[in-house]
């Protein structure tokens, strides 16, 4: 679109008057330089000077005052929506790989987008919430319920093979940087690197993830393990989630054979045996039932297996002694009687067995898969850094250095916005409820205009520009804050210094409707009052020049405010 269209964000419209406490109203010069004195004192740095241009919009004038003195009248220096052409951001792969890892959405068909066009091999991103399941993972990924209750876990296996008629089948567990094999039935190895794991891709697919052809699939037609043992066609994982919600890994099964369908009944089977997986594993681990008792005992002879242990399934010493112990993680060396191969170690460590798997891949493709790589430099000075503030103007310099970016700041935003329901709508007990929760969206009624409140946390600005004042119009940035995307801008004031630029959200809040009646007042009338708060944070990138920012440097300026939210805001 050419213009900014408001009307589709719930309580605006075109000529909505956003007022914001923060923000400069261009008829009162007074209100201007009240903003611009509370701005200037809430992000001026301790350390400022003239040779450190990132610590705010009080050295941003200093510097600009003594540059541009012919230009102190003017009264908009960033563009106004009022005198913007306004575009809506195209799809980078920042983007696509952020909605990706967010576990909102089914992933199972998810059509290329043209910013990935061309590639075969997709890396599934990390989830949006890593930090958090990788503290839960950590204390599950050596449980001792997992030798505890190892023929539960490999009759599961044995179980959904037979059902399913697949070629194999796996527990696995997501790690920081790999897919960790519990337990497995012709998968041929213990563990894989992430980046190439089709389990990884499961953990961020909201309830299940299939591929009827992963040969066919853009995100996995290249990857070894399609092209190459164990020949993965048909896929189908189940997440395997903690009480928090967290998925932790995924119980997959696979097939060399493509598939034309595949029900959701044979889902929910699935599903359930990923409930039995999850009880095994909350399973006190000082404390074995009878049944465990009793299937241990049959299966190894003894509750705690020995150092030799000698299997039971009827091979005899001098084989063992030629050929060695059965060692793999499979259904295999339990008596459990499937196809495949048993694998044998002479060493009698009593270690478990990792098959050399080569997990090959060209160049060509092992390019793409690390194109979208972090900066590691960037990291270590976010990781270091304390101070949020501080920290956000890191960010705007690193931005600015690298995608030759005027002026650039980090701010956050709060909206409020009112509505009127019906009590029947809004249950009497509930003082708040999430947004995203709230069933009956479409019998929400607008009632008075949006507040909004902008605050910048930390901004950088390059030497060549000259700003004589800084007022914010709060429409662009709400606008900005409600798009999908982000919006791209050309300014056709001529008092306005910057011509282009972008704005794009990279952290929203949950938003919240919260009653605003009183208890008496609202058993008292037929509409409760409602107020949606929500809130986040943009960055803003400008340039004085009128040239659109390229799609690749939106992708690095997204790449990187992603990696700033996963550290303070995630």
């Amino acid at each position: 679109m050419s213009t900014a269209d408001l009307s589709h964000i719930p309580g605006i419209n075109a000529n909505s008057k956003i007022i914001s406490p923060l923000s400069s109203d261009n008829s009162s010069s007074s209100s201007k330089r009240l903003f611009l004195n509370r701005a200037a004192k809430a992000l001026a740095s301790k350390n400022s000077s003239e040779t450190n241009h990132s610590g705010g919009i009080e050295s941003i004038n200093k510097l600009n005052n003594k540059k541009n003195s012919s230009m102190k009248d003017s009264y908009a220096t960033l563009p106004r929506l009022s005198t913007t052409s306004i575009t809506a951001l195209p799809l980078t792969r920042s983007h696509f790989l952020d909605v990706y890892s967010k576990g909102k959405w089914n992933l199972s068909t998810v059509p290329a987008p043209p910013c990935f066009e061309g590639i075969g091999i997709l890396k599934p991103p990390e989830a949006y919430h890593e930090a958090v399941r990788l503290g839960i993972l950590d204390s599950l990924l050596n449980a001792i319920q997992w030798e505890n209750h190892r023929v539960q876990f490999l009759e599961i296996i044995k179980r959904v093979t037979r059902t399913f008629g697949v070629k194999g089948a796996s527990i696995s567990l997501i790690s920081c940087k790999f897919q960790e094999v519990k337990y497995q039935h012709n998968l041929g190895f213990d563990r894989c690197p992430r980046f190439l794991s089709i389990d990884a891709h499961a953990i961020l697919s909201m309830s299940d993830f299939v591929l009827l052809d992963a040969s066919k699939d853009w995100r996995t037609q290249k990857n070894p393990l399609v092209q190459g043992p164990p020949m993965i066609k048909f896929y189908c994982g189940v997440p395997i989630c903690s009480r928090t919600g967290h998925v932790m890994g995924v119980l997959a099964i696979f097939d060399d054979m493509p598939r034309s369908s595949f029900d959701t009944k044979h889902i929910k089977v699935l599903q359930g045996h990923v409930s039995e997986i999850w009880q095994l594993l909350e399973t006190s681990n000082n404390t074995l039932d009878e049944k465990d008792k009793d299937s241990k005992m049959k299966s190894t002879g003894s509750l705690v297996r020995s150092k030799p242990w000698l299997p039971t399934n009827g091979i005899s010493n001098p084989l063992f002694q030629q050929i060695g112990r059965a060692t793999n993680k499979s259904i295999s060396n339990t008596g459990i009687k499937l196809a495949g191969d048993i694998l044998f170690d002479k060493d009698r460590s009593g270690s478990a067995y990792q098959s050399s798997m080569n997990f090959s891949i060209s160049k060509h493709d092992l390019a793409c898969v690390y194109r979208d790589r972090f900066d590691k430099c960037l990291w270590q000075k976010l990781l270091e850094t304390k101070s949020m503030r501080k920290a956000s103007s890191i960010l705007c310099e690193q931005i600015c250095v690298q995608n030759g970016i005027n002026l650039a700041y980090v701010a956050e935003i709060r909206v409020v916005e009112r509505f009127k329901v019906s009590h029947s709508f809004f249950p009497p007990k509930n003082k708040s409820i999430i947004y995203d929760n709230y069933k009956y969206q479409d019998q929400l009624l607008k009632s008075g205009e949006p507040q909004c409140a902008i605050r910048v946390y930390g901004t950088n600005c390059d030497r060549k520009s000259s700003v004589p004042n800084l007022s914010l119009d709060t429409q662009l940035h709400l606008s900005a804050f409600k798009s999908k995307l982000g919006l791209a801008f050309q300014s056709r004031d001529p008092k306005s210094y910057f011509k282009s630029g972008i704005i794009v959200s990279f952290f929203q809040g949950n938003a919240k409707l919260v009653k605003k009646t009183p208890e008496r007042k609202y058993l008292d009338s037929d509409m409760v009052e409602l107020n949606l708060k929500s809130n986040g944070f943009i960055i803003v990138c400008l340039n004085d020049n009128p040239n659109k920012i390229a799609e690749e440097k939106v992708d690095e300026i997204l790449k990187n405010a992603f990696l700033f939210r996963k550290i303070f805001l995630v």
